[in-house]
């Protein structure tokens, strides 16, 4: 049986590459002449290796070209420097941009967006958790429920020994929501309480935004918590179910008047967010009580404390590793100087993961969509001003067709804070092309 057949070549996009191509052959000819054990390889310019792999990443995949670049960048550095410890160049971002761009973020816990079976089963990293502790206490009704599977001891229920057992169990009983093989589960352990099961434990952010949000804004429609378990390399946070479907599953079939309804419902919900404040004496960015901002661009799971204004977080968010030009860099931080939108100094509750696959929404009687409920809370806190509209739309495609970003809650909108959300988005391409 002879070879397969050669894949097609690639095509380079710059204007010389046919002359390019002419004189290699006649380089190659020339040196087979002279040195028939010729390495050929050797003698392609460096320009054209470049073009070479622009021709691979518009081949690929975002998450390919995310490996393969990450795998050129680290070859030109093991070329300059032989000996170089190769782990510290490794990009400290890479598991939170492959993880994003392989499994997405947390999902909404719909009932349609059920798992398929044949997905990996991420609780059967439940065995690697040989502790469990209560970090936050746990409501009555959950109490109830892991008492259920809590073989007749007479232990106290929150003791480790009793607790992780009977945790273990409920969350294998329970109905899977939503999925993913990376990041974690969400499972409905019964008609009132959802259990969202995560990697790490030492990020309560979402836990104390719910907690904040029932105490000082009740009538925000988010999950109510019910207690967080550290259940060994996982933290467990139980919530209540918010019932209906996603916008995501029922944008399609909204007319225009529709999605206008919705945007007023949103803006209605995203004015009051934005009009709470900070305790008296509390400056700091990021969660609630102190957990420290967030920046996905710079570090995948860092906690940054001690941000305490716009001007530090602009820094940190452009800190960012990159391989550009810092000429352009530099050019994009001048164009804030002219801004004032965001008023400077200030902060407001933000969300930080606006999408609608976290809006959950339900017919009314008259077979109209109302919003009963944002979820993941995980990103939020006290941001700038500008930051939900530079955050909400780092998932819009350059090239997918979406209307939804036409119909954004005005006080959320880019146009509200458009040098800031041009800057930003800039910067993201930047990040994501150099």
């Amino acid at each position: 049986m002879g070879d397969p057949s050669p894949p097609a070549a690639l095509s380079l996009s710059n204007a010389d590459a046919a002359q390019w191509n002419r004189d290699l052959m006649l380089a190659f000819q020339a040196e087979l002449k002279r040195n028939p054990e010729a390495d050929l390889m050797s003698m392609f310019s460096d320009s054209y290796r470049h073009e070479h792999r622009n021709s691979q990443y518009r081949q690929l995949s975002y998450p390919a070209k995310i490996n393969l670049r990450m795998l050129h960048e680290l070859q030109d550095t093991l070329r300059d420097e032989p000996e170089v410890n190769i782990l510290s160049k490794f990009p400290k971002n890479y598991n939170r941009r492959i993880t994003m761009a392989t499994a997405g973020r947390i999902s909404p816990y719909a009932e349609k967006g059920a798992c398929d079976a044949q997905d990996s089963e991420f609780r059967t990293r439940l065995d690697l958790a040989k502790t469990a502790t209560v970090v936050f206490p746990l409501s009555e009704k959950v109490a109830t429920l892991l008492a259920q599977y809590t073989e007749g001891s007479d232990q106290p229920s929150d003791t480790e020994k009793v607790l992780i057992d009977p945790l273990k169990r409920l969350l294998w009983d329970s109905p899977k929501l939503w999925e993913s093989p990376v990041r974690g589960v969400v499972v409905k352990c019964n008609e009132d309480i959802v259990a969202k099961v995560i990697w790490g434990n030492r990020d309560y952010t979402e836990y104390t935004s719910m907690r904040f949000l029932a105490e000082r804004a009740p009538e925000i429609p988010a999950p109510r918590a019910h207690g967080l378990i550290a259940l060994g390399p996982f933290r467990v946070i139980f919530m209540s179910y918010i019932l209906g479907t996603t916008l995501a599953q029922a944008w399609p079939s909204l007319s225009h008047e529709g999605k206008l309804s919705i945007q007023q419902q949103l803006e209605d919900i995203f004015c009051r967010l934005r009009s709470l404040r900070q305790d008296d004496g509390k400056k700091m960015l990021g969660g609630v009580c102190g957990e420290g901002a967030k920046e996905c661009r710079v570090d995948e799971c860092a906690l940054f404390k001690n941000i305490t204004t716009a001007t530090e977080f602009s820094d940190l968010q452009f800190s960012a590793r990159h391989h550009g030009s810092n000429t352009y860099a530099i050019l994009l931080r001048s164009l804030l100087t002219r801004d004032h939108s965001d008023l400077l100094g200030s902060s407001v509750f933000t969300h930080g993961d606006v999408r609608t696959e976290n809006i959950m929404v339900k017919r009314d009687l008259g077979g109209h969509y109302i919003v009963t409920g944002i979820i993941d809370w995980e990103d939020s806190g006290f941001y700038p001003a500008y930051y939900e509209c530079t955050a909400l739309t780092r998932t819009l495609s350059l090239v997918d067709e979406d209307d939804w970003y036409l119909y954004l809650p005005p006080s959320i909108s880019p146009s509200e804070f458009p040098i800031r959300w041009l800057a930003d988005r800039l910067w993201g391409i930047h990040l994501k092309t150099t």
